[in-house]
């Protein structure tokens, strides 16, 4: 694959934030980062995809010379120059688009994380294999969740658990979090995240029972 790259003399009025048309650029490439460095990317799942400030610098580390980057847009082949001050797009006609703050690929690593997650969750739903008949005597007591098979729990969950808040809800605040299209640290925010610590504990084990629903 090719290394070489063309790079232009730029300065800071050369830096400019990304359209929207730019910004599925910048996914696109970012859907190539993440499949070559998934494993990478989760070892400091904080520094390298939540903090916006640190993952540049770690993903540049991380590349070392090897700044060119070939990815699919699903029209062509485009690329990108990953330089040190900022990240230089091409398209799939060889046209440079632009010149963008590093800022703006922290932020589609944050956003298509997610996204890609949710997109191999939903792809799992539809995989499903032929399994025998489940015999009486295997049904009760089953936890385990497979393509085919889905646990339920059948009975009275009201008469069997006691459901109860095992510790005070805990507060944390971020200023460089990102949710949906909302940016803290783009958009000089705070934000806010409450969690709660529900626990449940058997009040009655002979009110239900665990099994599964098999799925043909």
């Amino acid at each position: 694959m090719k290394e070489e790259y063309s790079k232009r003399v730029v300065d800071a009025a050369d830096i400019k934030k990304p359209s929207e048309k730019e910004k599925k650029y910048l996914d696109n490439l970012t859907r190539k980062l993440i499949g070559d460095f998934d494993e990478w990317l989760k070892q400091d799942f904080h520094k390298r995809v939540l903090n916006v400030v640190t993952s540049p610098d770690e993903l540049k580390e991380k590349i070392g010379s090897r700044r060119t980057w070939w990815f699919d847009t699903g029209l062509g082949i485009a690329h990108a120059n990953l330089f040190d001050d900022y990240v230089q797009i091409w398209d799939e006609s060889n046209k440079c688009l632009g010149n963008y703050d590093w800022f703006y690929l922290a932020t589609s690593i944050q956003k298509m994380w997610n996204e890609i997650a949710m997109e191999k969750a939903e792809a799992a739903q539809d995989v499903y294999t032929a399994v025998d008949e489940p015999k009486k005597q295997d049904i009760a007591n089953y936890y385990e969740a497979s393509a085919t098979k889905i646990p339920v729990i059948i009975g009275d969950l009201k008469e069997g658990i006691w459901y109860f808040d095992r510790a005070k809800t805990t507060i944390m605040t971020s200023n460089i979090a990102s949710i949906g299209d909302l940016n803290a640290f783009a958009e000089d925010l705070t934000i806010y995240r409450a969690i709660e610590r529900e626990d449940v504990k058997i009040r009655d084990k002979e009110a239900f029972v665990n099994a599964y629903l098999l799925q043909k």
